[in-house]
């Protein structure tokens, strides 16, 4: 999952409730533990909610007013929106927002609320959503408006780096954005210009109507110029992540601070993540105040100076150097789509460092330091020590990450004989030295070292909780966390293995390898383009490493970048030589996609020849010859591979393929291939080597998923695997119990059975 916030983190809980998962707040906060009680109020807020309203999923029989409520259809931080139908009127539908906490609300907040429909009622904006009419039945308030058709931005940003092709027009990743982004900050001129100001602008309050135009949405933070005293000074209103830094201090807001808000919806748009992270709400405000914003070029290759210039200067810390307003913004973006250059270019170099209080005294002392004569004596002081005061545990990290084991036992006795170390430095180097961990029994790191010592045990799902607790009771610390996202990681518990491996290179952002495991859970979700771009920014870090440039070669080959991928493998090969034997895999598979089958066999044969009983090599070399119809080479090959490891996942699949002869649907070669054998088609076979696959799957990977469903329905057997589905879900339920992994392999697995149940055309 990369930088969610707490509206995230609400609709996952809502989301996997109403999927039929029997999950409780106690079991989602223990999966959560870094937020802890603002997780748990939100919660609390929900149920509340919900018992205003009677339930979260309205029958056609409940009324609100003059208005059948249908189904909930979206939640936000002031209430809860329904699909409704007019009870005059049948047929006229509406989305019609409901004040959840209305009970619970004082004068100014409901005044807002009836604000917000007033103002919005003033609007004639094809790209604001329109209001219709505003009411209060029952002790609940509400707002009717029109019913968006589209998508909403959030299931966009889902593709990550690639959500710039889901917008509509043509050009490359810039242009569109440009033009995209421009067409919003148009819209939000023109509320500016009846006086009013969103506040909350972010994903989930704009949709993509049917033809991909922008359209705003839940004006429920809206301050009134005409109002502004209803808006107090340090009232903070808005999500976190796209808040300006002048809004988390609960300043005066204006304009610029929705330019702000579009700013970061722009970085977004570019790069796939969000200028600033953090691990909670407090931590993302802290790096909206203190942190510059990365560089977009640096993020992602081929955006202009121009455009990096349009966005440094949409996200100044200082109000003053942001475009004056909107239009102003909308303007220099539409001049970067037709070619031209922007006026804005961001602020000058001296005033984009955003420093703490701590970093601006520390530069006062400096100064003076200076003017004393003191710095010059401390500095010939530290160069005539070999020690590093600086010395952190996260340096430790880095070192054993990257593989240089020696030098992080180094750094880890030059802590423990400084007194720096603790029990982190305690438990890592035991980690390092293969040994029992110290007993902390008492501690506040108790169920640290309860964890170590059943990981070493074999106890692998005991030793994931005690991280849990530990986290729950050090979620500032990087040590408890990065061991659970790699144990979680082993077992394939991937929810938790992405989440921690995320807080860990937020807070150790110079460690390519700790990047690499980020990628590798990626990968194992199938999210090729994040995977990739998480490997480039690991690359920025290690340039020239031979293992990542061959796992982005491998990540460029899922996303279907084959030539991009071969020109990256070309590069990995020429790191190490041609000994470099994992990256010439790659390069065989990437040379087979572009359609140099050739020089792909030869070199996989040489890799068999050197390594006669490598299960990776051969399997390779058995795709190869697939590629080229030699069908009955690579069943052979496959079968060798089976009987050592008769759970190889591939070679299930590929002979399940083979035998169900699946390819000869669209490819000529593979028809000519069965009819000169026959016999390779065999329904009984392939059904075997699918009933297989199934069982290795166990509810993970879904395109394989995908995959072995078409071949189910090819050869005739649904019935039979829906019992298989039904016993591989009943063997998850054992293991896995109510944790979120086991609710993903579940719903997979009721997905599998409902498309085995679908009648064949």
């Amino acid at each position: 999952m990369d930088e969610r916030d707490l509206e995230d983190l609400l609709a996952e809980f809502i989301e996997r409730r109403e999927s039929g998962e029997s999950l409780t707040r106690e079991a989602f906060l223990s999966e959560h533990p870094r937020w802890g009680p603002d997780l748990a109020a939100a919660l609390s807020e929900l149920d509340r909610a919900e018992a205003l309203l009677g339930s979260e999923t309205a029958t056609p029989q409940e009324r609100l007013g003059p208005w059948r409520l249908i189904r909930p259809i979206g939640r936000g931080g002031t209430g809860v929106v329904f699909q409704a139908e007019s009870v005059e009127q049948p047929g006229s539908v509406v989305a019609l927002k409901v004040l959840s906490m209305a009970a619970g609300l004082d004068r100014r907040a409901v005044t807002r609320f009836k604000r917000e429909g007033e103002a919005l009622a003033r609007l004639n904006d094809p790209r604001i959503v329109r209001v219709l009419e505003t009411g209060e039945s029952g002790g609940n308030l509400w707002i009717a408006m029109s019913l968006v058709d589209g998508r909403p931005l959030t299931r966009i940003l889902e593709a990550k780096g690639d959500a710039w092709r889901e917008l509509p027009g043509s050009g490359e990743r810039e242009c569109r954005v440009a033009r995209w982004v421009a067409e919003l900050a148009r819209a939000v001129h023109g509320a500016h210009e009846a006086g009013l100001l969103h506040r909350d602008i972010k994903p989930s309050n704009v949709m993509l109507d049917g033809e991909g135009r922008p359209v705003l949405l839940d004006f429920g933070l809206v301050g009134d110029d005409a109002a502004a005293t209803l808006t107090r000074t340090g009232d903070i209103l808005g999500t976190p992540a796209y808040m300006a830094p002048e809004q988390i201090r609960g300043e005066t807001v204006d304009r610029r601070t929705d330019v702000h808000a579009l700013g970061v919806l722009l970085f977004e748009l570019l790069t796939g993540h969000r200028p600033w992270s953090g691990p909670d709400p407090l931590g993302v405000m802290e790096a909206i105040q203190f942190q510059p914003p990365p560089s977009v070029r640096s993020e992602t290759p081929g955006i202009s100076r121009g455009m990096e210039g349009l966005v440094r200067a949409a996200l100044a810390v200082d109000p003053e150097d942001r475009p004056s307003d909107a239009l102003a913004f909308a303007e220099d973006l539409e001049r970067l789509a037709s070619g031209e250059r922007p006026r804005m270019t961001g602020p000058p170099w001296w005033r984009r460092w955003r420093p703490s209080r701590r970093q601006g005294i520390a530069m006062v002392v400096l100064m003076l330091a200076i003017a004393a004569g003191v710095l010059v004596e401390s500095l010939g002081r530290k160069s005539s020590t070999s020690s590093r005061p600086d010395l952190s545990l996260d340096d430790a990290l880095i070192s054993w990450l990257d593989g240089r084991e020696d030098e992080a036992r180094s750094h880890i006795k030059r802590l423990l004989d400084a007194g720096n170390g603790g029990p982190e430095a305690d438990v890592l180097m035991a980690r390092l030295n293969g040994s029992m961990p110290p007993d902390f029994t008492g501690s506040a790191w108790e169920d640290l070292s309860v964890a170590e010592r059943l990981r070493l045990e074999g106890h692998a799902s005991e030793a994931i909780a005690a991280y849990l607790r530990c986290i729950q009771r050090q979620p500032q610390s990087v040590l408890p966390g990065l061991l659970l996202g790699l144990q979680a990681l082993d077992e394939e518990r991937l929810d938790i293995a992405e989440r921690e491996l995320d807080f860990a290179v937020r807070r150790i952002p110079g460690s390519g390898a700790l990047r690499r495991l980020k990628a590798k859970v990626q990968y194992r979700r199938e999210e090729y383009a994040a995977s990739v771009r998480t490997l480039r920014l690991a690359l920025e870090n290690a340039p020239g490493d031979p293992d990542l440039l061959r796992d982005l070669a491998r990540g460029l080959y899922m996303a279907g970048r084959f030539e991009e991928g071969l020109e990256v493998a070309w590069r990995a090969v020429d790191e190490v030589g041609k000994e470099g034997e994992k990256g010439l895999v790659v390069l065989a598979a990437l040379l087979d996609r572009n359609q140099r089958h050739d020089e792909a066999e030869r070199i996989l044969r040489s890799l068999v020849t050197r390594h006669p009983k490598s299960v990776s090599y051969r399997y390779n070399l058995a795709v190869c010859l697939d590629y080229q119809h030699r069908s009955d080479e690579t069943r052979q090959i496959l079968e060798g591979i089976l009987d050592e490891d008769p759970q190889h996942l591939d070679s299930l699949i590929l002979l399940a393929n083979l035998h169900a002869g699946a390819n000869s649907e669209f490819c000529q070669g593979c028809r000519d291939f069965y009819r000169r054998f026959p016999q390779l088609l065999d329904a009984r076979r392939a059904e075997e080597y699918i009933a297989r696959a199934f069982r290795r799957l166990g509810g993970r990977v879904p395109r394989a998923q995908e995959i072995l469903i078409r071949l189910t329905r090819r050869i005739g057997r649904e019935e039979a695997m829906q019992r298989v589905v039904d016993e591989i879900a009943e063997k998850v339920r054992e293991r896995y119990g109510s944790t979120s992994e086991g609710a993903k392999r579940l719903a997979r697995l009721r997905e599998a059975r409902v498309a085995l149940d679908v009648p064949r055309q």
